[in-house]
């Protein structure tokens, strides 16, 4: 393991002292932890799309889809998707369609989706 030197600013450091712990490892920790979360953000970031595309395809097609025919056709379960996108804003709505209630991604949503899947930020 390589050596990192960190300039630790005095209210960070003041706080790490009333823990109790060495300074190394509290900085430790936390960094390890804010690598944990990147690359958690970058996974979930490279999921999105996918889930956008069949949801515009849906809409593409004159469709608004059921949640669980996205996560099908994205293959995921459709509970985790739904938080996934939550996280970036869209969400689904309760619904009546030709007499069946579910979760439908409505159309509402196209000018967003349709935004962010120009922006390339998912």
């Amino acid at each position: 393991m390589r050596f990192l030197g960190v300039k630790v600013p005095e209210e960070l450091e003041e706080m790490i002292i009333a823990t109790g712990r060495p300074k190394w490892e509290v900085v430790r920790e936390e960094l390890i932890s804010l690598i944990d979360e990147m690359i958690a953000f970058y996974h979930a970031k490279t999921k999105v799309k996918p889930i956008l595309e069949a949801i515009e395809s849906f809409h593409g097609r004159g469709r608004e889809p059921l949640v669980s025919e996205v996560a099908e056709k994205v293959g995921m379960d459709s509970r985790p998707m739904g938080v996934l996108l939550k996280k970036h804003g869209i969400q689904s709505r309760k619904t009546h369609r030709q007499g069946a209630e579910g979760r439908y991604f409505t159309f509402d949503l196209r000018d967003r989706i349709e935004a962010m899947l120009k922006a390339g930020a998912i």
